[in-house]
This record gives C-alpha cells, sequence and structure tokens, in this order.
C-alpha cells in the first residue's frame, strides 16, 4: 500500500516548497517536434500550476511521450521553448533538476541492487539530499520492508512504486509522471491518487499522464487533450464535464423522434437505446432564448428540454421522461477525438 496520511507525507519533506499555490513553474511556449514529413507535437502551449493536478490526455500516438521529453529536456523541439520557474530551461542546473521530479514510461532501475542501493545511487548523483529522505520515500511507497531486496525479484507493480521513490527523493516542487498506475493493483492505484492529492495540497504541481480516464477524472483539477500534435481541448475537469449539454428522453417513435432531433442545428449527435435517446448538443451555440455562448447551468437545459419537447409535440411525438445527462471525462475524451478525426 502505497503511504497517502496526510501527515506522513508532510513529515517526508526536507524542505518547504519553493512555489506557492497557483504559480505556472514549468510553461511550454509553442513547442513543435518533426521527425521528417512527421508533426509529432505542433504549437503546444501548456502550463503546470503548483497546487494541483494536471492531467495529460490523448489516443496513442498523439504526441504526449515526445511532448513530456521536450519539457524535461530529454528531447531538442524543432522550434519553441520551454520555461522553468520563470526563465528559459537550462537542464545544466543542478539545484533546476532537483525542483522537478519525473516518472516516465519504461523507467529503467539497477535490477542487482537493492531498492535502497537505487535511492543511494540517485541521491549521490543529484547530491544535497539528506540521507533520511531515502527511508521517508521508501515508506511513502511502502517498499520499507523491501528496502534490501534485489530490484531483480521486483513485480512490475513493486518496480513502479521504487521509480516513484526515485522521483519523490528531492521532494520536487513539480512531478511530471507518465502512466504512474501502471503495474498497481486496485488498492495501490487508490493509493497513488490519495498520494497525488495530497501533494497538491501541499502545494506541489502534479502534471500526469495517463489512459485511465475515471482516475483523471478524480485525481485532476485540468485537462490538456491532444490529438496528432495538437491540443484539441483543456479546461478544468468539472467545467469541461458539463460545457457540452447532453439530455437523455424516453419517448414513443423514438425512430421519429431522433430524425425530428437532427434537424435542429444546435444538435450534435444523438444516440438511441430502445425508445431512449441521448441527445448532445454543440458546446458552442446559440441557446433557445438566443443567447450566443456555451450552454451551461441549470435554466439551460430547462430552456432545451422544454423547447425539445415542444418540438417533438407539435410533431405529435409524446414524451415520457426528459432528464438532465450528467457525462463524466470519458465520454468529453470521445466526443472531442471523434469531432477532430
Amino acid at each position: 500500500m502505497i503511504s497517502n496520511q496526510a501527515g506522513n507525507i508532510n513529515t517526508m519533506s526536507h524542505r518547504p516548497s519553493a512555489t506557492c499555490p497557483g504559480e505556472t513553474p514549468v510553461r511550454a511556449v509553442k513547442l513543435a517536434k518533426v521527425f521528417g514529413a512527421n508533426i509529432a507535437v505542433d504549437s503546444l502551449d501548456l502550463e503546470i500550476r503548483t497546487g494541483e493536478v494536471l492531467g495529460f490526455l490523448g489516443p496513442n500516438g498523439a504526441g504526449k511521450t515526445t511532448a513530456i521529453n521536450m519539457i524535461l529536456g530529454l528531447l531538442q523541439p524543432t522550434s519553441g521553448h520551454v520555461e522553468l520557474f520563470g526563465e528559459k530551461a537550462d537542464w545544466t542546473q543542478s539545484e533546476m533538476r532537483k525542483r522537478i521530479g519525473a516518472l516516465l514510461d519504461g523507467v529503467e532501475l539497477y535490477p542487482y541492487l537493492s531498492a535502497k542501493e537505487n535511492l543511494q545511487v540517485f541521491r549521490r548523483a543529484l547530491g544535497g539530499i539528506p540521507e533520511r529522505r531515502i527511508g521517508e520515500v521508501l515508506e511513502t511507497v511502502d517498499l520499507t520492508s523491501r528496502a534490501n531486496d534485489r530490484v531483480s525479484g521486483f513485480s512490475q507493480g513493486m518496480k513502479r512504486r521504487l521509480g516513484l521513490a526515485l522521483s519523490l527523493l528531492p521532494d520536487p516542487d513539480i512531478l511530471i509522471l507518465d502512466e504512474p498506475a501502471n503495474g498497481l493493483d486496485p488498492e495501490g492505484i487508490k493509493d497513488l491518487r490519495d498520494l497525488l492529492k495530497g501533494l497538491a495540497r501541499r502545494g506541489k504541481g502534479v502534471f500526469l499522464s495517463s489512459h485511465l480516464l475515471h482516475e483523471v477524472e478524480i485525481i485532476c483539477d485540468r485537462v490538456v487533450i491532444l490529438r496528432k500534435g495538437k491540443v484539441i481541448a483543456q479546461g478544468k475537469v468539472t467545467e469541461l464535464i458539463t460545457e457540452t449539454p447532453k439530455i437523455e428522453l424516453a419517448v414513443e417513435r423514438p425512430g421519429e423522434a431522433e430524425k425530428i432531433i437532427l434537424a435542429k442545428p444546435e444538435v450534435s449527435s444523438v444516440s438511441r437505446n430502445g425508445n431512449r435517446l441521448l441527445v448532445q448538443y454543440n458546446s458552442s451555440t446559440t441557446d433557445v432564448s438566443g443567447t450566443s455562448g456555451s450552454l451551461k447551468g441549470l435554466d439551460n437545459y430547462q430552456r432545451l428540454a422544454q423547447q425539445l419537447n415542444e418540438d417533438l409535440a407539435s410533431h405529435g411525438v409524446f414524451v415520457h421522461e426528459l432528464i438532465p445527462h450528467r457525462g463524466n471525462l470519458e465520454e468529453v475524451f470521445f466526443d472531442v477525438v471523434k469531432e477532430v478525426k
């Protein structure tokens, strides 16, 4: 079990955060990477802020790993740049390296060294990290009892937890994680969730790249969705979920009702299951009162529902039930990815 108690997280810190919540210590500015004729990342603007968890989403091949490698200085951008703590990134500065921790997919560990010895190697390489940090981060990721065991005997989940311990070793202000839940069991995933939220509460900035959309919805304050190297959606999780209104209704003659609804210009799509229809509206359109802008809030839902009911009734289609549909991040993700195909 990954240790996630707020008190325990606080005791593991050997220095106060050098940043304040709401600051933007990491900023990607028009970041781009081209491999031959392939544009892997196209003019990416992105901010990692302290005191929050930022989710980084996209289908396979969207350019997420390339973007992360450029942010961390592992890959030279074709154009654009990265700013760290208000200055253009200079990864030759050891203090800057210690202020950003990273766990990348496929991190390499020394298999014939113990967990503790792996941490010792990285502690000495970074320099200036107290010896006691090793015990603290091992406790945080629940590997204290295996501290002296060789990594070659670890499961994939245990190796992932040790990788997380490595990223936490310098007590960084920013944590960049690429698929940190790989290999973790359900309990480990929940503990990781609590740990990351606890770090954000302490003022750390957490950047989380993951395919686990349900976990991202629970953990993250904001998300950025990438497709074919371009940002196709970004914002607060709660706002993205409510930005595109959906109404669920049960009707008689659902086939006829579907045709009537699809004829409305403000409707994006209709899905049917038996006599139930799920109506999705455009995220930016003109609402039924004639006001331009995103259709949000209970008042808009009520106006949309009333108009929908009246339109169907005028065609002799009776509505049995009509309710707002509460979406989730998975629906948002697939909706926006589908729109830009």
